[in-house]
């Protein structure tokens, strides 16, 4: 069964989000796989390389940190019931206007730690993953070994998410083929 990373395109297309120092120390963004608690609509800015002459445009689909996603309105109607059946979107406010954190809370371990590439940290690179231990059912989640970095979907999910992306036209939702396990 093949698997594909599921993220945002690169910060060079979209203009990324930013979160302030004080949420980036506080762990207050950390997707790593279990529901997380805000007791109030946490604000983010639009980052701006500050020496470029044109902005960069935003995407329907934002960064904000590694593993997880941000989505507009457009984003949140197409996309949010199905990506709520594997964790939360929780609200934000960007400049005014409410986007969502989406917050992956499906783990399924399912890497190979002895066939997949690492660097001398132990931090998988390449992933390999197990035969028959991805799910079957279309499925958005993530592997305890790539918690913090790494959303996954199978193919029958990546084929629901791009029906629902290119029905609605949104920008900035990017997978990765990983390949076959």
């Amino acid at each position: 069964m093949a698997i594909w990373q599921l993220r945002t395109a690169p910060a060079d297309k979209f203009a990324p989000l930013a979160p302030t120092e004080a949420q980036a120390m506080s762990g207050t963004f950390e997707a790593r796989g279990k529901p997380l608690q805000w007791k109030k609509r946490q604000k983010v800015s639009v980052f701006q390389e500050p020496k470029k002459k044109a902005a960069l445009p935003r995407a329907d689909v934002s960064l904000l940190m590694s593993g997880a996603l941000v989505l507009n309105q457009k984003a949140h109607d197409a996309l949010g019931p199905f990506l709520q059946e594997f964790g939360q979107l929780l609200e934000l406010d960007v400049g005014g206007s409410t986007e969502y954190f989406y917050n992956v809370t499906n783990v399924v371990d399912c890497i190979d730690p002895e066939r997949s590439e690492k660097r001398s940290t132990g931090v998988i690179v390449k992933e390999a993953f197990r035969e028959g231990a991805t799910p079957t059912e279309p499925s958005i989640f993530k592997d305890p070994r790539t918690v913090g970095t790494r959303m996954y979907v199978n193919l029958a999910a990546k084929e629901r998410l791009d029906s629902l992306a290119s029905s609605a036209g949104l920008t900035g939702l990017e997978f990765v083929e990983l390949g076959e396990h």
